[in-house]
């Protein structure tokens, strides 16, 4: 089961009690409904990231962190359970070095401008320089920002 899941390991927080194991992506079609971001912003960043990389990276892809100290933070505030979770090798990455937390960037922005408009939104995310990568060693180890992971399966682990 292993072979085909790269040795680069990353953390995600889950809700609800998950099995170690593989696991399919529900969300791959797209199926992910915002948590906390209003559905009207979320619609407007998922056309940008489609138009920018071919995938509508909040809709269908797994949300995580390179480090246990960045999703920790999410995690204590959620009662959630950390795990250690891999990707196959023919997975694809999406992050900026200069986002942490869209969610935050975007309620930050709201709280400057009000009513934000779809120019506003996408003004945002190119001048975040988000990236695409098939290598999760070319992300910084240092980086404590949200990663989203663009994949068919993953595997989890205890943390």
């Amino acid at each position: 089961m292993r072979d085909n899941f790269s040795e680069f390991k990353f953390y995600r927080a889950f809700g609800s009690p998950i099995s170690n194991g593989k696991h399919k992506n529900i969300y791959l079609e797209g199926t992910r409904r915002p948590t906390n971001m209003p559905v009207r912003e979320h619609i407007i960043i998922d056309d940008w990231f489609e138009h920018k990389f071919g995938i509508k990276a909040r809709s269908s892809t797994i949300f995580i962190g390179i480090t246990r100290e960045s999703v920790n933070k999410y995690a204590q505030y959620n009662s959630c359970i950390v795990k250690r979770i891999s990707f196959p090798n023919d997975s694809q990455f999406i992050y900026s070095l200069k986002i942490e937390d869209l969610f935050v960037d975007i309620e930050d922005l709201q709280h400057t401008k009000g009513e934000l408009t779809k120019e506003d939104i996408y003004q945002l995310l190119e001048n975040a320089e988000y990236q695409l990568t098939n290598n999760p060693e070319s992300i910084p180890v240092s980086f404590s920002g949200e990663v989203m992971a663009y994949c068919h399966s993953f595997l989890l682990e205890d943390a």
